[in-house]
C-alpha cells in the first residue's frame, strides 16, 4: 500500500490510474510478486556481503539533523 502511494506520488494526476491499474496487475501475478521479492532479497544480501549501506553516513546525519512531521509531532505529545 506505501510503495503504491509512495508512486502514484511521482506520477502526474493524468496518468495515476492507468500506473495504479499496471501495478496491481503486475503484483496481481503470483509469479511476478515472488520474483519481485527475489530481486530485493538478492539486492539486499549483495549490500550486506560488501558492507554497503543503503543510505551514506552523511545523508544519514542529514535526516538526523532535519526535522519530520513525525519527530515533530512526537516532541509535542512528550512536551504536551
Amino acid at each position: 500500500m506505501h510503495f503504491l502511494r509512495n508512486v502514484l506520488a511521482q506520477v502526474s494526476k493524468g496518468s495515476s490510474e492507468m500506473v495504479a491499474a499496471a501495478i496491481r496487475t503486475i503484483f496481481a501475478q503470483p509469479d511476478a510478486t515472488r520474483l519481485a521479492g527475489a530481486v530485493l532479497v538478492e539486492a539486499h544480501d549483495e549490500r550486506q556481503a560488501t558492507g554497503r549501506r543503503y543510505l551514506s553516513e552523511a545523508t544519514l546525519a542529514l535526516l538526523a539533523a532535519s526535522p519530520t512531521k513525525e519527530r515533530v509531532a512526537a516532541s509535542q505529545l512528550m512536551t504536551a
